[in-house]
């Protein structure tokens, strides 16, 4: 049976195990951020703080660049201070529509994430690093195009590839593989270079 394809990242558990209790940090998304951020999307530390919100530190979309140090996934956004309560809340966050927006990112370098990779995966890429394959997320549904791009073992790649998602409906090496990757070069962890 073909993978179904569902882009972006989502939390799993913790290298040691653990299941993710659902907690993650505020940041703040800044109007000039430009690119739509959504649920799943990887993001990375901005320069400053924010001016609505100044105790919060600045995120941006992550980009394809190997250079990129990823901070977290987007699990989730807070209130959009321009709509009324009674208006449904969106989760993208388009900078051009809106002001400065709290956003909710998984950040723990130790912290296992699944995500998608559209070619098909050999076991062979078992620990090598990955780059990601930037898209904006979808202006329907919220949710992040991010995919896992190409494994290949370099160290200041944003990803390493732990295994394959253990499910049923998860063909292995076939196109649309879930993988389980550990966020390599991360803002509070150095990379490592893949086996």
């Amino acid at each position: 049976m073909a993978n179904v394809s569902r882009k972006g990242f989502w939390p799993l558990k913790y290298l040691n195990g653990t299941a993710w209790n659902g907690q993650a940090n505020r940041y703040v998304v800044l109007t000039a951020q430009g690119t739509a951020i959504g649920v799943g999307d990887l993001v990375k530390l901005g320069t400053t703080a924010g001016v609505t919100y100044p105790h919060y530190h600045s995120v941006l979309h992550f980009g394809a660049a190997t250079s990129d140090v990823v901070l977290g996934v987007v699990v989730g956004f807070g209130p959009d201070a321009s709509f009324s309560r009674f208006v449904p809340q969106t989760n993208v966050f388009a900078a051009a529509a809106t002001g400065e927006r709290i956003v909710m990112v998984m950040h723990d370098p130790s912290f296992l994430l699944v995500g998608q990779c559209a070619a098909a995966v050999a076991a062979a890429a078992i620990c090598l690093d990955a780059p990601v394959a930037a898209a904006t997320p979808s202006t329907t549904t919220g949710m992040s195009a991010q995919e896992i791009g190409t494994p290949a073992a370099l160290a200041t790649s944003p990803l390493k590839i732990i295994g394959y998602l253990d499910t049923p409906d998860n063909e292995l090496n076939a196109a649309n593989n879930k993988l389980i990757v550990k966020m390599n070069a991360q803002a509070y962890s150095a990379g490592v270079l893949g086996v």
